[in-house]
């Protein structure tokens, strides 16, 4: 009887949603602490706090690709998974070319990537950090709402 009652497309994909961003925290300050446990072991002098700060650096970008991949679903669902994967190989080989040379720094704008500090090294940078969550979050909120308009397409 539970399982067959009415269950809105909205309240289904926001589930999804959420889930996803709450696995994103945790492995972020899971990986915060165990380069903790593992600094402890080496006697770095690297404190809990600066670690876990560092852990938290890639939550914003994850966040962000995740809101991104979202409203590609709720608009077209057939491009999702690539949108996702495209913004991260995207970001990657920009940085990657950026690194080689000086000449394309606008390019480097484009990269979810460059906007990331080097933590513990230096601190996290919480403007972009914000502004990253907050396209998320609004590719989200559009992506529900457009999830919840979108028809069923056929094959």
């Amino acid at each position: 009887q539970l399982l067959v009652r009415p269950y809105s497309r909205v309240r289904w994909l926001a589930g999804r949603l959420a889930v996803s961003a709450a696995l994103i925290i945790c492995a972020s300050l899971a990986a915060g602490l165990m380069v903790w446990v593992g600094a402890a072991t080496q006697s770095s002098g690297i404190g809990f706090g600066r670690l876990i700060l560092a852990g938290t650096n890639i939550i914003a970008p994850a966040i962000m690709v995740l809101g991104v991949a979202a409203l590609a679903y709720g608009t077209a669902p057939r491009i999702a998974v690539i949108t996702g994967y495209a913004i991260v190989t995207w970001s990657f080989l920009v940085e990657l070319i950026g690194t080689l040379t000086s000449s394309v720094a606008w390019l480097l704008n484009t990269s979810i990537f460059h906007y990331l500090k080097p933590a513990p090294a230096a601190r996290v940078d919480w403007v972009a950090f914000g502004v990253m969550v907050g396209i998320g979050l609004a590719a989200a909120m559009i992506a529900l709402a457009a999830f919840a308009r979108r028809d069923i397409a056929g094959a």
